[in-house]
């Protein structure tokens, strides 16, 4: 008898595109991923749960990153709230480091957390090794800003202010998340002899939530009945 499993992969084209899209890994490096429930995307008032409870965490190359997120397409019921209560497909949402993880940094941030774990007679090394791997940023592609309370982005000021090859946006649920290519966009504006401080100009143009290394929703997967594309 067949079960019925949680979607995550809505689109699969668009995710394939999404992920060529993704900057190239060096041996060292992954892609942390992320899945969450969150309140706020039900639609049953009666859902008990906070307002963001982490599922899993997984790492993953541009290769194995389809097969990773297929793995987490588990029968629904398997995932479970704090309280015990099965997830709600509708409260799922998946997210990603756009910027690239350093394996390197992890292991020797791990080194020093397990060490300080063993001497306070604590042994929860799996949670230190995701918390090191989470903070191990390899290098900077992308300042990201989250984006709020906007039906469409006006392209023809990020044009005009960073170049019209120098960001991507994500549409997602609630807004857009705001990709820039950090050093070509500063390489754009001194070219045209315009003010570098383009970090606050776009706080200042949008209503932003969150700004710089942030994960960002996966496009073409599932985010609390939406799904996020890549303009």
């Amino acid at each position: 008898m067949k079960r019925e499993c949680y979607t995550l992969i809505q689109n699969m084209d668009n995710l394939k595109k999404f992920i060529d899209f993704l900057p190239d890994l060096l041996e060292h490096e992954k892609f942390y991923v992320a899945l969450y429930a969150r309140k706020k995307y039900s639609t049953d008032p009666n859902v008990k749960m906070g307002d963001k409870e982490q599922l899993k965490i997984f790492i993953s190359d541009k290769k194995r990153l389809i097969a990773k997120i297929q793995q987490h397409e588990i029968p629904v019921g398997a995932y479970k709230l704090k309280n015990g209560d099965s997830v709600p497909q509708e409260t799922l949402a998946l997210y990603i480091s756009t910027n690239p993880r350093s394996m390197k940094k992890a292991t020797v941030g791990t080194g020093k957390k397990a060490w300080d774990l063993f001497e306070k007679n604590k042994y929860n090394i799996h949670a230190e090794v995701l918390s090191c791997i989470q903070v191990s940023k390899s290098s900077t592609v992308f300042v990201t800003f989250d984006i709020d309370d906007v039906d469409v982005l006006d392209y023809i000021w990020l044009d005009e202010n960073l170049g019209s090859e120098n960001y991507r946006a994500i549409k997602t649920r609630g807004g857009y998340h705001l990709l820039v290519y950090p050093e070509l966009t500063t390489d754009f504006r001194k070219e045209r002899k315009m003010s570098l401080n383009w970090h606050q100009l776009i706080r200042e143009t949008f209503t932003v939530v969150q700004i710089c290394d942030i994960t960002s929703p996966i496009v073409g997967t599932y985010q609390g009945g939406h799904e996020p594309k890549l303009i």
